[in-house]
C-alpha cells in the first residue's frame, strides 16, 4: 500500500514538472520528448500512460496540430516520432544554433552544457565525443575558458562531455571561492558616545575665611 502511495505520488510529482510544450521558439521538443520518457523510467509508466501525459502538456500550435492529427497519433511511439518531424528544427538551423551559442554571463553552466548537448545530438546524433568537447570548451564564458582547455589539455585519454563537465564545475566552484577571500574585509564604523545633556553654568562659591 505504501509503494502504490510513494509510486503515485512520484508520478504526480513529476507531471506537474515537466513543462508544457507549445512550439514556441525557445522551446525543444527533444526536451519535452527526453521529459516525457524520463517520467516513463522513473515511474515505470507504461506506453499508454506516457502518451497520455505527453498529450495533456501540448498546448496551443502543439496541440492543434495533435487535434488535427490524432487519428494516426494513436501511441506514444507514433507520437514522438511525428512530434519530431514536426517540431525539430531543421538541420541547418541546429548547424547555425549549435555554431552561435555562447555561454551568456548570467548563464549557469549546468543549463548551458545541457542545451549544446542537445543541439549536438540535433546536428548529428553519433557526434564523436571529442568534437562534443571542443564545442562545450569554445563557448564557454571566458574567465572559465582558458583554465578548463589547460585542464582538457592535461588529460592523457580523451576528455568525455562528463569529465568536462566536472572539471569545469570545479574550476567555477573555486574561482568564487578565491574571489569571496580577496574580496576586502569592511571595518564597521566606530560609533562615539555624545553627550546629549544641557549644561548649566556652576556657581562657585569661595570658603570662607579663618580668621
Amino acid at each position: 500500500m505504501e509503494s502504490n502511495s510513494f509510486v503515485n505520488l512520484n508520478q504526480s510529482t513529476a507531471l506537474k514538472e515537466l513543462p508544457k510544450f507549445t512550439d514556441d521558439p525557445q522551446q525543444k521538443v527533444t526536451q519535452f520528448i527526453d521529459g516525457v520518457e524520463r517520467i516513463g523510467a522513473f515511474t515505470e509508466l507504461n506506453e499508454s500512460l506516457l502518451h497520455s501525459i505527453a498529450t495533456i502538456k501540448l498546448r496551443e500550435a502543439a496541440f492543434n496540430w495533435y487535434d488535427n492529427n490524432k487519428e494516426i497519433l494513436r501511441s506514444w511511439r507514433e507520437l514522438k516520432q511525428h512530434l519530431l518531424e514536426r517540431f525539430k528544427p531543421s538541420l541547418s538551423t541546429a548547424k547555425t544554433q549549435l555554431k552561435e551559442r555562447k555561454q551568456q554571463a548570467s548563464e549557469t553552466l549546468i543549463a548551458y552544457y545541457d542545451d549544446i548537448i542537445d543541439l549536438c545530438k540535433q546536428v548529428d546524433n553519433n557526434m564523436p565525443l571529442h568534437m562534443i568537447v571542443d564545442y562545450l570548451q569554445d563557448d564557454l564564458r571566458h574567465e572559465l575558458k582558458v583554465h578548463v582547455k589547460r585542464q582538457l589539455r592535461a588529460f592523457n585519454d580523451e576528455p568525455t562531455p562528463a569529465i568536462f563537465l566536472k572539471i569545469t564545475r570545479d574550476e567555477e566552484e573555486l574561482q568564487h571561492e578565491t574571489s569571496s577571500e580577496q574580496q576586502p574585509s569592511v571595518t564597521p564604523p566606530q560609533s562615539y558616545w555624545v553627550c546629549g545633556c544641557v549644561c548649566l553654568p556652576i556657581k562657585l562659591h569661595p570658603h570662607p575665611k579663618v580668621y
